[in-house]
Formats: structure tokens, sequence, C-alpha cells
């Protein structure tokens, strides 16, 4: 369980006494920091050196800035040793025309340029001031209403109190008194570096600040919404924590890791009595009690930081698990998904049922609880915002009523999702509405050999890419003249008749049977069917045979496959050609596969060998002479074709006219061109094309042409069994990168470290070259001019170590994304010969394989690029990605993670600058910058007298030139020491405290 609660601090004010100059006003008001109210909830400053200076922000009475004015401490005349944040008072001298001022304890003023504030208006002012986490920072705001002259009137209105409101929440940890667990340390994860000193509601335009953990959240810029990730550090302890404000929604939580002395870390979310995120919200103190035994125990921090939290297990539950209970009540929706026809406008329904176990341990209806019902994320385009939720008490029935929205014309799907929930319990719907899918393109084989049965014939069919995922596996059903499925392949299709199923048959349905086929991905279907029967003739040719395809959400599809008195056929010469059983992925068993492999590279080369042959028994395959009038399509979604100049050796090289297809007399079978020989009475033909995208990975489907009688085209040319082959595409290109800092090399996708040092030579090294393909081709990457991408935000180009090999035409910062470098990779690979010739993987010839031999060596020369960098960050560590322009090319991305190692030395205390002895293991101590903020990094005590300080990368500093401040507290004792410098610590990493006077 958690608890929350809020806390105010109260000044008390009046005018001083004090002499002031002419123009100005003196008033005076004393310190009182009570706690934090406590706000329930579902399962100050962190050394306690509560207020040490304050500031007012002086406005005129329309709201524009005067000054800043640091107010003094007035010595306590009983006790001048009271610390002014307990019972002393505060007096400042303000202009007298002051009517507002901000109250501001404990800001770091040092970035604040009063000289340009001059003018501007308070709630731009106020409003945009950050603080980091480091430090608490109090505030309020008073302001003279009419009638009153000065602030000092105003102050005696507030009866000399004024309430002053931290700017974080605390969290805290209650050990249970039942021996579930023992609870020995804790910490905040995921929360924010940065936040405003002052409330002010953006809605309302105003600073007026209420408790209440409802209320609304005060954050800073976005650029400023940087996360801190915990860590087991000095303050993986029990103390309690203070965290920024942020929105806390259950797609980005806080989280709580605790630690048992079990051994055991759990992850805790920060939630109300309904498993609702609560908003956390300054001044507020969130108490996690715990009530019961912990669940998702896990061995490391690591893993804790990523698991299921255990005082919400239900946000775990997969989404399409339609039911939840907790053991007393039970929450279930008929579906997890619905699918409707988005064509019209129209009204459906959902149900749900919420029940509870009676004393029998039954379930029943619950007549007392509320079921919500919401659109997540606030709204959907699929439905109207408005769900009709109406329960039924006696039967534990709820329905949900909403209505859909009708697609726009060119769109195929619409989706959201409805959370039901019920107290703590919650399931989701997905609502999806989609127009009628088309199985496009489909093929069939073409101009099959009729005169004998037992013919082969391949059906493809696709299922389109944005099919609900929800929906598979879809089952498809498909019905076919003188087909059987081909046994040969290991193929199995289930039949079903009207006997049988007669709801999946129309009154008159053309087919009494039919196979069902089971589509489990997306993509490319294939079913092979051989024929069991000589076609039918009508006159002297034989008819043709015809297919249904058919299924849920689909227009249903007839395709023919017409038969052939010839067996005249279409062959692709040097393709490669593999068993079906080798490949899996529904190929088939025991039967030839061919297929032709392509670089993944836009603009890719690629060269068919077309042989037009006759198939006779025992003469082989005879070469067919074309006829004049042969026209041949090819289908094909990502080749297209050259122009004429652009053929590779020229335009005398063409051997065949492309033409394209206008779209609109596609058909079923996609994309197509179709291609005529130049030259006539030859039997074999080269095509020259060239991929449109680097993913080519396709079915190519290449026929001849067939009579339109719609279009008014009769086709005149022989008519050849049209041949399917895979255009498939070799492995993406490899970096092969590995990063060098000094002695230190760091390969791919592994991790390092290396020193907090500023301006270490750092070496990014990767090979843009070819490799040898399993068709003993290579594959290279050029041809289209393309960009690789580092990402590398705590590196900078090494300028002094560039050289001309690497200038800035091809080596720079990318000015559009911050942290990231682009290298070119010029189009022509000759024009890339600027680096070494040591690449990971020479392109030679591969004598294991049977195809293409003697292709000998690729050149390989300065394919190996060494890139200069040097850190330009204190902390470096991070992620160094290496990847390519993937509409140009496809290289297998590679990272490298990189760790700081901690700066470590001895750190002792004395009372008098003489005697030290050293601070004790896990001794709490600070390190902040000069002035008291922020905290820039974690030191933890390994043992007595000894740290290792991990800096933080969410703030600036300078490695040379900021100051820094360490503190240890010992009771009501503070000892103080000056770092001059990281960089003096990293060289020397001692550090002497002495007694703060």
């Amino acid at each position: 369980m958690v608890t929350a609660a809020c806390s105010r601090d109260e000044l008390e004010g009046g005018s001083g006494e004090q002499q002031v100059p002419e123009g100005y006003l003196a008033i005076q008001f004393g310190t009182n920091v009570p706690d934090m109210q406590q706000v329930s909830t579902r399962s100050v400053d962190s050394d306690g050196r509560g207020i040490q200076d304050m500031v007012l922000y002086c406005f005129s009475a329309s709201g524009a800035f005067i000054t800043t004015v640091e107010a003094k401490i007035v010595t306590d005349p009983i006790d001048p040793n009271v610390n002014a944040s307990l019972s002393g008072s505060f007096s400042a001298i303000v202009p007298d025309y002051t009517k507002i001022i901000h109250f501001v304890a404990n800001q770091n003023l040092t970035d604040f340029n009063e000289s340009e504030m001059g003018g501007k208006h308070e709630s731009d002012l106020m409003a945009t001031l950050i603080a980091s986490s480091g430090r608490m920072i109090y505030w309020q705001r008073v302001a003279c209403e009419e009638g009153e002259d000065n602030m000092a009137v105003a102050l005696e209105r507030e009866g000399k109190k004024i309430v002053m409101v931290r700017n974080q929440a605390r969290v805290t940890v209650k050990n249970p008194q039942n021996g579930y667990v023992n609870i020995d340390a804790f910490t905040t994860h995921n929360t924010h570096a940065f936040g405003t000193v002052a409330p002010y509601n953006s809605e309302t335009h105003d600073f007026e600040w209420t408790p209440g953990v409802k209320g609304y959240l005060s954050l800073p810029a976005n650029d400023e919404q940087i996360h801190l990730e915990g860590t087991e550090d000095g303050s993986f302890n029990l103390d309690e924590k203070y965290i920024l404000e942020c929105e806390n929604e259950l797609s980005d939580p806080v989280s709580v890791i605790l630690h048992g002395e079990n051994g055991k870390y759990y992850r805790i979310l920060l939630l109300d009595e309904e498993s609702e995120p609560l908003p956390i919200r300054r001044n507020h103190s969130y108490n996690i009690e715990i009530v019961g035994p912990l669940s998702y125990g896990y061995d490391s921090f690591a893993e804790a930081l990523d698991g299921t939290p255990t005082n919400n297990v239900w946000i775990s539950v997969p989404d399409d698990i339609n039911e939840v209970s907790d053991g007393t009540h039970r929450l279930i929706v008929d579906e997890t998904f619905v699918v409707y026809l988005g064509t019209t406008t129209r009204s459906v329904d959902l149900t749900y049922r919420y029940e509870v176990k009676n004393g029998d341990g039954e379930y029943g209806p619950e007549t007392t609880g509320q079921v919500l019902a919401t659109w997540v994320g606030g709204g959907t385009t699929v439905a109207t915002s408005e769900i009709k939720n109406v329960y039924d008490n006696n039967t534990g029935i709820g329905t949900l009523t909403i209505t859909l929205n009708q697609l726009g014309q060119n769109e195929t799907k619409r989706e959201g999702i409805i959370q039901v929930k019920a107290g703590k319990l919650r399931r989701t719907i997905k609502v999806i509405t989609v127009r009628e899918f088309k199985f496009e393109p489909t093929w069939t084989s073409a101009q099959i050999y009729g005169n004998v049965e037992g013919q082969p014939v391949t059906l493809m069919f696709t299922i389109p890419e944005d099919f609900p995922e929800e929906l598979l596996p879809l089952r498809v059903k498909i019905g076919a003249d003188w087909l059987n499925i081909r046994q040969s392949t290991g193929q199995q299709l289930a039949t079903i008749t009207s006997i049988s199923n007669p709801d999946e048959f129309s009154e008159n349905d053309p087919w009494k049977f039919k196979f069902v086929y089971e589509a489990t991905h997306t993509g490319v279907q294939r079913v092979y069917f051989n024929t069991v029967l000589k076609p039918e003739k009508e006159g002297d040719a034989y008819k043709n045979g015809t297919l249904t395809i058919e299924a849920e959400h689909f227009i249903t599809l007839e395709k023919v496959f017409p038969f052939s008195d010839h067996n005249y056929y279409i062959s692709i010469g040097g393709l490669i050609d593999v068993n079906g059983s080798n490949l899996g992925d529904e190929m088939p068993d025991g039967e030839t596969v061919y297929y032709c492999l392509v670089p993944q590279k836009v603009s890719a080369p690629v060269t068919f060998d077309v042989q037009l042959r006759e198939e006779k028994e025992g003469r082989g395959n005879d070469p067919v002479v074309s006829d004049e009038n042969d026209v041949f399509l090819l289908y094909s979604q990502y080749l297209t074709r050259y122009d004429d100049e652009d053929i590779p050796g020229g335009a005398g090289n063409k051997e065949c006219d492309f033409k394209p297809i206008d779209e609109g007399t596609w058909g079923t079978g996609g994309r197509v061109f179709s291609f005529t020989p130049v030259q006539k009475g030859k039997s074999d033909y080269k095509i020259y094309l060239k991929t449109d995208r680097p993913n080519s990975a396709e079915v190519i489907r290449i026929a001849s042409s067939e009579s339109n009688p719609e279009a008014g085209y009769e086709y005149k040319g022989n008519h050849y069994r049209s041949i399917t082959f895979e255009l498939a595409n070799n492995d993406p290109f490899k970096f092969s990168g590995k990063l060098k800092n000094g002695n230190l090399t760091i390969n791919a996708n592994e991790s390092g470290e290396w020193s907090y040092e500023v301006g270490q030579e750092v070496d990014l090294e990767f090979d843009i070259t070819s490799f040898r393909g399993t068709d003993n081709k290579s594959a290279d990457p050029f041809g289209t001019e393309f960009k690789v991408y580092i990402d590398a935000p705590m590196l900078e180009i090494d300028d002094n170590r560039r050289g001309s090999a690497y200038p800035e035409e091809i080596f720079k910062e990318d000015p559009n994304v911050e942290g990231r470098f682009i290298y070119v990779v010029k189009a022509k690979r000759d024009e890339n010969r600027n680096g070494t010739d040591d690449v990971a993987i020479k392109d030679v010839d591969n004598g294991n394989v049977q195809v293409n031999p003697g292709v000998g060596p690729a050149d390989q020369t300065g394919e190996h690029k060494v890139l200069p960098f040097k850190t330009k960050s204190i902390v470096s560590a991070g992620e160094i990605t290496i990847s390519a322009d993937e509409n140009v090319v496809i290289f297998s991305d590679e990272s490298f993670t990189i760790a700081n190692t901690p700066i470590t030395g001895t750190i002792e205390f004395s009372e008098d600058g003489k005697s030290y002895s050293p601070v004790p293991k896990d001794g709490f101590v600070t390190f902040e910058v000069e002035g008291g903020s922020p905290r820039i990094g974690s030191m933890t005590i390994t043992e007595d007298g000894k740290y290792t300080l991990r800096l933080r990368k969410e703030y600036r500093y300078d490695w040379e030139r900021t100051k820094i401040w360490v503190h240890y507290r010992v009771d009501d004792k503070i000892y103080h020491a000056d770092v001059n410098s990281l960089k003096e610590l990293f060289e020397n990493g001692t550090i002497k405290m002495n007694l703060e006077q």
C-alpha cells in the first residue's frame, strides 16, 4: 500500500524597523517547516539542511519584473546559533513599488541573468525557472490586494505567516510488521532530473496552489524533461527520497525499486486504490506500506527495472486474455478484439461480465461495483468518443454501445482500444474497422499442358501486410476445377462439402467441395495442385480451368488457369535451384525451388536470361523460336526497367522492348510490364532490370500475354507455360565495426568502459565493402550515393586527426540531428578507396559453392574506414550506433555500449583540520556544484575511507572549471570540502573535509 501527503512551510512576516533608502521598503519574516500532508494511495532536502538562503523576486502591480533581492538572516536574539530554517528570521529591502513577491529559497542563481529579465512578466519568468533534483526549493507568492499600498501591508494581511511550498515530492517505505519481507534499501527510477521552481497553472494562468493529489502539474519544457535512472549507489538505503513532479503515466511510470533482506529486488509503481498511476505532485509524500507478501522478486537490480510490478500484476496480463480475477472478483470481456466492415456509420454492441465470488465459491453478479469503459488515449478515429455503458446488476452483464465512423475513401483500416475497468481489474477490447481486403497479387500457372493429367499447377495469392494480425490464422476456402493437392509437396489441406459445412456454401455455389487453407502470416501464400483429369474441350481448344478464393473480410476472387495443347514453356537461365524441403516456410517438399539473389540496395542490377522451350516426351527440352507476335508479361512489385542508355553495356545491348501497363488494367496479378523481343526468331533473350527498393524480395512471374476482350485486345502470339521464381535478397551488408580508445578495443554489439576524461581519442572503424553471397557472386553496396549514420552524442569529430582522407565533404556532423554524424559513401566504388585495406570479410571465391565458380576476388582496397573522434562530454557513457540510409541500402545496425570507469579515492573528515578520520562505509556524502545545486554525482563509500564516484550525465558542468562542494553530515554537524575541478579530483582522488563553522 502507498500513502501520499502534502506539507507547507510557514514564514512569519512583518515590516522591519531598520533604516532603508528612499524608494525602498524593509520587510522581515521568520521560518517554520512543518511536514508534508499525507495522501492515501494504493500500493526537504535529502540531507536535512532545510532553507539555507532566500531570494525575493520582485514584480510591479502589472506583473513586470523589477529585481531580485537577497534576504538576510536575522540572528535570534536569544540563541544566535539557531538555524534560520527552523525558527530564525529573514529581512529584506525591496523597491517600494513592489506589489508582487515570489519568495524562493535555496535556488541557485548562477545562470540567472537579471539584466535580460527586466520587464518580463511573472508568468513568463517564474513559470519557466528550472531547478535540478539535487536541492529542495521552497516557494510562495504574496501580492498586494486592492487598497494595499505596499508589501508590508500585504504581509500583515497574511497574518505574518507565509505558506511556502516545496518543489519536490517525497517517497518513503515503511517496513511491514507482519514479517512478509524486510526491506533494507530502496531507490526511485525514471524520475525527472529537472523541475520548475514555482507551481503555475497553465490553464487558469495563475500561481494559485492548493494541496491534493489530483491537482495540476507544473512541468518544465520538453527539452528539460530528462529522466534519471535508479542506481545501486550510496543513496540505495531506507532514507526518504525526493523526486520532482511528473505525469507518471502507465506508459512511462516512475518505479520504486525495493531490496529485501531475502536478496530479492521488487518493482513498485505509485498507484491509487484503483490501480491508476498517481501523478507526482510537489509537496506531497508518497508513503509505501507493505501489507502482504511481495510477488515478482528478481535476482538483480537490472531485472527488476524491467520486471513486472509487484503491486500491479494486471498490466502484465496479455491483452488477448479475456478474463482477469483477483480471487474475489472477475472481469470478463466476450471478445478481446472485434472487426467490423467500416464502409458505413453504424452502432454496435460489445459485452462484458463483472462477477463476485459468493460464500459457496461460485461467481455471481456484482451488484455494488462500478465498471468504467474509456477509450485508451482519450479518443479514437474508429468510432465517436461516446461509449454508452449499461450494466445489469441482476445478471452481471454489461453492454457497451459505440458508433463506428465510416472509413475514408483511401483508408483500409482503423482501430481503437476500449479499456474496461472494474476496481483494479481491467481488460481491453480492440475495435477494428476495415474495408474488404483483396487477395492481390494472385497468380496461377498458365498454359498448362492439357494432353496429360498430373500437370503441376501452383496458386500464389497475397494476404496484405496491413491485414489485422488479430485475425490470423485466416481460414481461406479454395474451390477449383480438375485439381487436387499435390501430395508430393507435403502440403495437406482439409476439404469441406455442402453436406459437412452447409453454412460455408451459398445457394448457387458452383462448388461441391472446397479446400481449406490456413494462412498464418501476411504476404505471399502458396498452394500446390496437380491436374487430376484432362480438361474439357470447346471445339479444338481446351476450356479454361477456374478456381475461387474466399475468406472472411475479403472480396471473393475468381481466377482462370488456361490449358494448352502444346507444351511450350518459359525458363530462366542461371537461377539457383534448391530442394524446397530445405527452405521451410511452406515451400514444397521434394520439389525444386528456383531463386535469384539480389543485394539489398536500391537500383541493384538484375538480369534474367529468358529461354523459350518445348517439352516433348523422349526428346528433352527443345528451343522454341519466338513468333513475331510474341508478347510477354513480367509481374513484379519491386523491379523496374532501365532506360535504354542505362542498360549495362549501352543501348546496343537491348534485346527486349519494355512497356509499362496502365494500372487500371493490371487485374488481380498486380504490377505488370509487357516486353517484346527486339529481334524475332530467337529462343533466348536477356532482359535488364533494377530494383526500386533495397528490400526487394518477392515472387516474380513471367508469362505470355493473353487476349483481353473487354479491352478489345486479341493476342496472336504463342502461348507459353508461365514461370514463377523467387527474387531473394542477400544478407544485409555488415560494417564489422570496432571502437578503439587507447589500448581498449570494443567489437560491434559488445560493451566496454573508459574514464570520464574529456578529449580522449576514440577511433570508429568499419567497412564499406562487398562480400561473397551464397550464389558465389560478389554483392557490393555501391551504385547509389548513401549516408552512414553514426549516433554518438558523447563524441565530436577530432579535426586535428581528420587528415585528407576524411574531408568535411564526406565526414561531418548532421545539422538536423544532435549527436549524429554522417559519413557519405559515393556512388562509384573507386571513389571510396580512402581507407585502409584491413577489411574484416574477404570477398573471394567460395570453393564450397558449386554455382558460379571462378569469379575471382573483388578489389577491396581502401574500404576499411577509420574515423577520428574524441570525447566531448564528461559523462561519455551511453550507446554508439552505426546505421545506413535504409531507403538506399540495408546494413545490419551495429552498436557499442560504453560505461565510464568511476572515479575512486580516499575520503576523510576532521573536527580541527589536523586530525582526520575515514568516512565510514555506507556514509551519505553529497557531491554538488558550488552553490548547492545540482548534485552532479553519486558518491558511494565502499569501505571506510574509500569512495566510488559516478557522475550524472543529465546535468551541465565543466571538466576543468566547475567547482564542487562535498558534504558529509554526522548528527547536527556538517563537514565540507571544496574541489577545484573534476580534472583535479580525477588526477588526485583525495578528499579531506573540515567541520563547517
